[in-house]
């Protein structure tokens, strides 16, 4: 006992644990409980010379453990599944085939924010008529081969055993065994006919999903009141008020130190060979940077069919999977959409709206900053952000430092460590060589853009005007909300990794 007590005091295995101590030889009814009672457990005595115990050799330890089963954990999630069958998408279709756009575009002229609203309602209103849908229940501790026949079949089991009717028990205890049988057959012929249609990931995710592969146990969910969520908002949004505030002259790098001024690093021509090439198709660039920036009808259906359709919506509810299975009918009136936003040089409210998914970064979460947060936004933003993306990848890859390797296409991080290794090894080939290397990191380098020092960038990179005023106000007053809770998908703003390295591209003269 005394070991016992040094365990529980010193390790918090122990501790934490259910200690039992069973005894037949020293245990009397003259012995205290002091003597065998440990501190912080309760003890549970049952001698077999008492009459309570029934002098039987067997003694019933009622135990409760501190394990919670995950179906008691969280509570069951009531979703409405919209049911995507081919009769549903064609006839979603010919509703969208027979809509006259003009009549709901035209009465909005240039209030772009009504017309974004108008049609997204309208939208609504035709997948509500023509999609049929249900509500599900989603219990955490679901198995995939888990069908709504089989859990019928465990409720009648628990009927018959509380009725205490033996015949009718055996008989769905034999029925509950063939249709698990049944369907677990069922759901491995799913993963084979997925293997043999070269369908990898819905294989994986079966077996991810099976096999609890990239599920965290101690990751909390996010759950907080609403003062919480405003709080988190604002500390998501702390950078605001720095994009808001006048650019402050900074010192010239003279000034600093007179030794920087004539200090340029550039890439050594024995070292060029290194990086990938990547060639800019000069045809498909606009020269002129004066008219206005417009989209064609090909590239928002190329967009629109694009969308993967397992993606989470946006704060528009509109889904993927809608705009992957009606893009032809859908992209000339997002067409004049996407067309009357460049041209006024301003992105809907609707569409600048971001929904935040805190998502923890440790296990235990604490403070704010323990939370990434992960944005959710229009899929119809996004198709667009694709779009201006593509252009602007041919506009400021001749303006970007050689030795940018972020967020461009065919260089990654491989690149960037082989070419420092290369260097780095190279120099020290010499008698006498020494190499110091210095890391920095970028904290939350996206929220740090200012508006205000990156329009003159894009436009002396050669970027279209009108467009760059649309990618001020794409960034600028952003409305934003914070969901208590939400299952994470991994979602990122599609134009801010670009626009981010457009606006370090000279900092490789500091």
């Amino acid at each position: 006992m005394d070991e016992l007590a040094a365990l529980t005091k010193l390790e918090r295995v122990y501790r934490e644990s259910s200690l039992l101590c069973f005894t037949e030889t020293w245990l009397k009814q003259d012995i205290p409980d002091s003597v065998i009672s440990l501190t912080g457990f309760t003890l549970v005595r049952a001698d077999r010379s008492e009459v309570e115990s029934g002098s039987s050799d067997h003694n019933l330890v009622n135990l409760l453990p501190v394990y919670t089963p995950v179906v008691k954990q969280q509570s069951p999630q009531v979703k409405e599944v919209m049911i995507w069958t081919e009769e549903a998408s064609e006839q979603l279709r010919d509703c969208f085939n027979i809509t006259d756009w003009d009549v709901l575009c035209s009465p909005h002229g240039e209030d772009v924010d009504s017309l974004i609203h108008c049609v997204t309602d309208y939208i609504h209103f035709c997948v509500e008529n023509t999609v049929p849908s249900r509500t599900v229940r989603c219990f955490p501790n679901n198995k995939p081969w888990v069908t709504s026949e089989l859990k019928a079949l465990l409720n009648e089991k628990k009927r018959a055993f509380l009725s205490e009717d033996k015949e009718e028990l055996r008989r769905v205890q034999r029925e509950l065994k063939y249709n698990i049988r049944r369907c677990k057959a069922s759901y491995k012929k799913k993963l084979e006919q997925g293997m043999e249609q070269n369908n990898i990931r819905e294989v994986w995710r079966g077996l991810k999903h099976i096999s609890g592969h990239g599920k965290s146990g101690d990751v909390l969910q996010v759950i907080g009141d609403q003062a919480w969520a405003n709080e988190l908002n604002l500390f998501f949004n702390r950078f605001d008020l720095a994009r808001h505030r006048a650019p402050s002259s900074l010192p010239s790098r003279q000034a600093i130190h007179p030794q920087l001024s004539s200090f340029t690093p550039q890439l050594p021509a024995q070292h060029s060979a290194l990086l990938p090439t990547v060639t800019v198709d000069q045809s498909t660039v606009d020269q002129s940077t004066s008219t206005p920036f417009r989209l064609t009808l090909d590239q928002v259906r190329r967009e629109l069919k694009k969308t993967k359709a397992r993606k989470a919506t946006g704060p528009d509810n509109i889904s993927s999977r809608l705009l992957r299975e009606c893009a032809d009918q859908l992209c000339e009136v997002v067409l004049f959409m996407f067309n009357l936003s460049l041209s006024l040089e301003r992105v809907p409210a609707l569409w600048k709206t971001s929904c935040v998914v805190p998502v923890p970064k440790i296990s235990h979460p604490k403070e704010l900053n323990h939370y990434r947060p992960i944005v959710l936004t229009s899929h119809l933003m996004k198709a667009m952000e694709r779009i201006v993306l593509s252009y602007l990848r041919t506009q400021v890859s001749s303006a970007l430092d050689s030795l940018q390797f972020a967020y461009r296409s065919g260089i990654g991080v491989d690149d960037a460590i082989i070419y420092l290794l290369h260097r780095a090894l190279s120099h020290l080939e010499a008698p006498g060589n020494t190499v110091r290397v210095m890391f920095f990191d970028f904290s939350s380098a996206f929220n740090t853009i200012q508006p205000s020092l990156l329009r003159g960038k894009l436009e002396v990179a050669g970027v279209n005007q009108h467009l760059a005023a649309w990618i001020i106000d794409y960034l600028t007053d952003v409305p934003q909300f914070v969901r208590k809770w939400a299952p994470p998908p991994l979602l990122l703003v599609t134009l801010e990794p670009k626009i981010f390295s457009n606006v370090n591209g000279d900092k490789s003269n500091i």
